[in-house]
């Protein structure tokens, strides 16, 4: 990852106490009351595709909820001049591939831990206005009831925006 914003983010998401902050503020609260946000770590790896890495790097985080479980935050991290159309689509890609080094780290697990994703934009205009779930960028028939029965068919999957400005 390089540019202007490479400091902010090596500074907001190098040391744990930081990024749970960043993380808390961007998650529902559901999610963040379960966490024990002590246990909050920084993963090794990157799954981002090496033609991506001048726009892109990714960060992975695990911790613990209250009850044990683990949970993953993969936070990708979109440096780039526009907002990109078929980012669902690629984050389902890189979560696919975390979950694969999860199953190879973890043979013995019958489950897979919870892993979510997070986009963190730093271009033009503020917002983020791609599709952030998957099924949306599917060409379904839109009519009524039968739209749903289509939807039902497709993949299923959604990242969060994680706002460059520190704010929910």
């Amino acid at each position: 990852m390089s540019g202007p914003h490479d400091l902010l983010v090596r500074f907001t998401f190098g040391h744990p106490e930081r990024a749970a902050a960043e993380l808390r503020a961007a998650l529902p609260p559901h999610v963040v009351s379960q966490v024990d946000w002590a246990s909050l770590r920084r993963e090794p790896g990157s799954v981002v595709d090496v033609e991506l890495r001048e726009t892109e790097s990714d960060l992975l985080f695990s911790a613990r909820l209250s009850g044990g479980r683990p949970v993953l935050f993969y936070v990708l991290l979109e440096h780039q001049s526009s907002v990109e159309r078929w980012m669902a689509l690629r984050m389902l890609r890189y979560v696919v591939r975390q979950l694969e080094r999860w199953r190879q780290e973890h043979p013995g697990s019958g489950l897979l831990p919870v892993i979510i994703p997070l986009v963190l934009y730093h271009g033009p205009g503020g917002g983020w206005s791609a599709p952030r779930r998957v099924e949306e960028l599917f060409d379904v028939p839109s009519e009524g009831e039968e739209s749903e029965r289509w939807r039902a068919l497709v993949p299923r999957f959604e990242y969060r925006p994680l706002p460059a400005d520190g704010g929910g």
